[in-house]
């Protein structure tokens, strides 16, 4: 077993209680570790093939119907990620990924902007919120993010699992939610840096209430009114366009 197989065992043992059962247990680290791996093109097959399982069934059925909670987990991370890399001046970074699909079926897939190709494509976007310091770098929270062709389609939102209470929200709307949580989780930070894009909305959309704003140059981002933000002793030099 190498240093790494040994530092990732002791992490998956060591959020083993967020399972109820063996078996999850057992699939998430083998999921886990097919993620890491050198596996070229990683999906439900060659992840089960590199665990040594004959389908990709257990894969499958951990993602699909398992019982567990995403949200739990991601506290976790975070709370490693913070003991790892925690400091008063980290930066607090908000950008969106995309995931290329073919089909209709996954959750909040639809045509839209993909950064990767920098064009249309059909896709799933998810707003994501990182934390970077001196020490490093990591991913501590994520939203994924509905278009109102979904939320407006309550029969298509039930058929994929969507719960009801589930509305609309924009990016830069799940952008404060986001960092609302790791105010509250006591993340240590200093900065927060948002992609250009999240710049263009001169009035917010509608925003937790225990946020107040906080707008400068046009940004509609908003913190909770207890957390001060800081200008940067710097001027922009580039202004990024065409999102």
């Amino acid at each position: 077993m190498t240093a790494l197989d040994a530092e990732l065992r002791a992490f998956t043992d060591g959020v083993a209680d967020l399972f109820s059962r063996p078996e999850p247990r057992v699939v998430f680290h083998d999921l886990i570790a097919g993620l890491l791996s050198d596996v070229p093109k990683k999906n439900g097959w060659t992840i089960a093939e590199q665990a040594g399982h004959g389908h990709p069934g257990r894969i499958q059925t951990f993602l699909s119907r398992g019982t567990w909670s995403a949200q739990a987990l991601e506290a976790v991370v975070r709370e490693r990620v913070v003991a790892a890399l925690g400091d008063a001046e980290g930066v607090l970074v908000v950008d969106d990924t995309q995931m290329i699909k073919k089909g209709t079926k996954s959750v909040g897939v639809a045509p839209q902007h993909c950064g990767a190709t920098n064009q249309t494509e059909n896709c799933q976007v998810a707003v994501m919120l990182s934390y970077t310091t001196e020490r490093g770098h990591a991913f501590i929270g994520h939203r994924l993010y509905l278009p109102e062709r979904w939320t407006s389609d309550r029969e298509r939102c039930r058929e994929a699992g969507i719960p009801d209470e589930v509305a609309f929200a924009t990016k830069p709307a799940q952008a404060v939610e986001l960092i609302s949580e790791a105010i509250e989780a006591q993340v240590p930070f200093g900065w927060v840096a948002v992609d250009g894009g999240y710049g263009q909305y001169a009035t917010p959309a509608p925003l937790p209430a225990r946020t107040a704003p906080a707008l400068r140059g046009g940004s509609a981002l908003q913190l909770p009114p207890h957390h001060r933000a800081r200008t940067p002793p710097c001027r922009p030099v580039h202004r990024e366009t065409g999102r």
